[in-house]
């Protein structure tokens, strides 16, 4: 544990003076929203600087309140900016799984609290393990890879290595900066944005307003809309393309739970790295042919431009077709795990174009097309 405690010894220069962090093992993360009094229709996308911000703004409202929520597999790490809400809850949200908490003030007063299967096991002042409660926890806590001195020495670095320990999730400086889920809590719906002004070309028009998906988009086009858009996208993609092997799985998963971090980062590069040996079969693929048609035409006084013969040859080898058709999938989803979400939407639904894609789908790749345009620029693409 002293190695991961290490990757936390600087963390007071970026986490809030006060907050609560929780890590939830789950198998539903709606049924978690619902757990912490909010309603998963009101989610969306947010930096922790925006719902640090919100959250200060509600401060003095008592039916309302934010937290951020970041989904990593099957387990979610919330943030909050108020101190003693998540400890509170963790014996709610460990009840299909576990929760592990921790809170802070201003003056450096801290509890840590652990609930597996809707039981707590131990709530404690990191300051004092004699604190434990109930006291049963005891053995719990004695069996963590944390130690007695680990704690004393600086338990906030002791706690958010424990809460990697169990997630496998860092909270580190760049995990903060990065765009994870806003979770508005209490009765009240978040405000409702003003019209949209975007339009569509007329004979795109039927296709906008017989998809409701796509009308829910364009009446409210906002930021982040763009994971939507990117969906919808991915699931037109895969009427052409099965993207049923592990690494599609791996980047379909992430780009189902909205995660732009160190792991969907690893699966993009994993995939570019994919892609470019496809890339390289065709290179070759292509030398082979032109040299077959070279050897087949023989020398020749006057050049051909273009080169019809090869541009036949090589639209119509089955050996290209199929490294055409392994190689776009990949493309796709690698654009689609673009952590610049504008560039993921715009350019993952611009890729849905060419042969493979059902003439059906054509008219929804254009309504998405520039809708993620709009939402990226605020400009409607009606040319």
């Amino acid at each position: 544990m002293s190695g991961l405690r290490r990757h936390y010894t600087d963390a007071h220069t970026y986490l809030p003076d006060q907050a609560s962090v929780a890590w939830i093992r789950t198998t539903d993360f709606d049924d978690l929203v619902r757990a912490l009094g909010g309603d998963p229709a009101w989610v969306h996308p947010a930096t922790w600087a925006d719902v640090e911000s919100a959250a200060w703004e509600l401060a003095d409202d008592e039916d309302r309140a934010v937290v951020l929520a970041a989904r990593h597999g099957p387990w979610t790490v919330l943030l909050d900016a108020m101190c003693g809400r998540l400890t509170g809850l963790v014996k709610r949200l460990s009840a299909s799984g576990e929760a592990l908490a921790l809170q802070w003030t201003v003056n450096y007063v801290a509890t840590v609290a652990y609930a597996r299967d809707g039981q707590v096991i131990g709530s404690f002042d990191p300051a004092d393990l004699d604190t434990i409660n109930p006291a049963a926890g005891r053995a719990w806590l004695s069996g963590l890879p944390v130690t007695q001195e680990e704690w004393r020495q600086g338990w906030q670095p002791a706690a958010l290595a424990l809460g990697e320990e169990l997630s496998g999730v860092r909270l580190d400086q760049a995990w903060l900066a990065r765009e994870h889920l806003c979770v508005p809590l209490g009765s009240a719906p978040p405000q409702v944005r003003p019209p949209s002004g975007f339009r569509v070309r007329d004979w795109l028009r039927p296709t906008l307003e017989g998809d409701p998906r796509l009308r829910a988009i364009a009446a409210d086009p906002a930021p982040e809309r763009q994971h939507e858009i990117i969906q919808l996208a991915i699931e037109l993609a895969r009427q052409a393309w099965p993207m049923s092997g592990d690494l599609e799985r791996q980047a379909l998963q992430a780009i189902a739970d909205r995660v732009r971090d160190d792991r969907s980062a690893g699966t993009r590069a994993r995939i570019d790295a994919a892609a470019a040996d496809i890339r390289a079969r065709i290179d070759a693929t292509a030398a082979e042919i032109e040299r077959q048609v070279s050897e087949e035409r023989g020398p020749v006084q006057v050049p051909v431009v273009p080169d019809i013969d090869l541009m036949i040859r090589l639209s119509a080898d089955p050996d290209m077709e199929r490294l055409h058709r392994e190689l776009r999938p990949l493309e796709i989803l690698a654009q689609a795990l673009d952590p610049d979400l504008n560039a993921a939407a715009t350019q993952t639904s611009g890729l849905l174009t060419g042969k493979w894609i059902p003439p059906e789908a054509s008219p929804v790749q254009a309504v998405l097309q520039q809708l993620a345009w709009y939402v990226a620029t605020g400009e409607v693409d009606d040319e």
